[in-house]
């Protein structure tokens, strides 16, 4: 056996190795989150983890994206995430009222 057909039982071998991992031990994520930071006490965030990922600062609404969102449909995007951000305060004022 050669060196290039090593290499190719190599990557094999590791591709299957790391296919079962993220299949094994993918962990199930909540659509939503709630977080906060003790260095910014005000401030309250929702982390939305599906596509497109994004943390709201619900403070003052300033947004992070995680997502190269450049090539979508700008108005099909935008139609999106303005739906996603209502959903992100209702998450949030449901959580609060789980509080009361």
């Amino acid at each position: 056996m050669n060196a290039d057909e090593r290499l190719k039982k190599i990557k094999l071998v590791f591709d299957c190795v790391r296919s079962f991992i993220n299949k094994r031990f993918t962990m199930n994520l909540p659509k939503f989150l709630l977080a906060d930071n003790s260095s910014l006490p005000d401030d309250i965030f929702v982390l939305h983890t599906e596509f497109p990922r994004f943390m709201i600062n619900l403070k003052d609404d300033e947004i992070e994206w995680f997502e190269d969102l450049t090539g979508e449909n700008e108005e099909d995007i935008a139609g999106e995430l303005a739906d996603l951000m209502d959903k992100a305060g209702l998450f949030y004022d449901a959580e609060m009222k789980e509080f009361e």
